[in-house]
């Protein structure tokens, strides 16, 4: 059976968000709005402008990219819990992940590889507790294979793709878990 490439990334990438969130931020802290540094004109080498962000922003954006790495941690091992994402996830975003996992290893797959994510933008939540993070995650270096070794990854899917995160920060554990996750596109 051939898996989505896109869907097993799409994982792997909320994973990774989830896990750096986790134990991050300060509680109770109002988000405030990204803000977009201008590039220099003066350079003769071309800039990436770097975001400057909040400490609870900075916290949402680690925690989502912890949870992919535990992501790609529990797809590697198959003898690890996966009970382990209640420490990055909740809501619907653990209900996919561990419905995942479990598939993975009723047929005996395993992740191979770690993905790896860039941020493309952060805006706040529907409150002061919630942020929205984009990743551009790309999983070019990542592969499912089967019992034989074989890969079961669609080699047509797209190598990096657009993960959007919701993140909420839990004030009694002091730490921000992926609650909702979305593929929005390749980048």
């Amino acid at each position: 059976m051939v898996t989505n490439r896109s869907g097993v990334q799409i994982a792997l990438a909320s994973a990774l968000v989830a896990l750096l969130l986790v134990g991050c931020g300060t509680p109770n802290q109002t988000p405030s709005p990204s803000q977009t540094p201008t590039q220099s004109t003066t350079s003769s080498t071309p800039q990436t402008p770097t975001p400057t962000l909040s400490a609870d922003e900075q916290a949402a954006v680690e925690a989502a990219q912890a949870a992919l790495a535990l992501y790609d941690r529990l797809a590697a091992d198959p003898t690890a819990d996966v009970g382990e994402l209640t420490t990055v996830a909740r809501d619907s975003a653990y209900l996919t992940w561990a419905s995942w996992l479990t598939e993975y290893r009723g047929n005996g797959w395993v992740g191979r590889g770690v993905q790896s994510s860039t941020l493309l933008s952060t805006e706040p939540g529907s409150d002061s507790r919630q942020w929205i993070v984009t990743l551009c995650v790309d999983n070019s270096q990542t592969d499912m294979v089967d019992r034989d070794g074989n890969s079961v990854v669609n080699r047509d899917a797209p190598p990096r793709t657009v993960g959007v995160y919701t993140l909420m920060q839990d004030p009694s554990m002091f730490g921000w878990f992926v609650t909702a996750f979305e593929s929005a596109g390749t980048c």
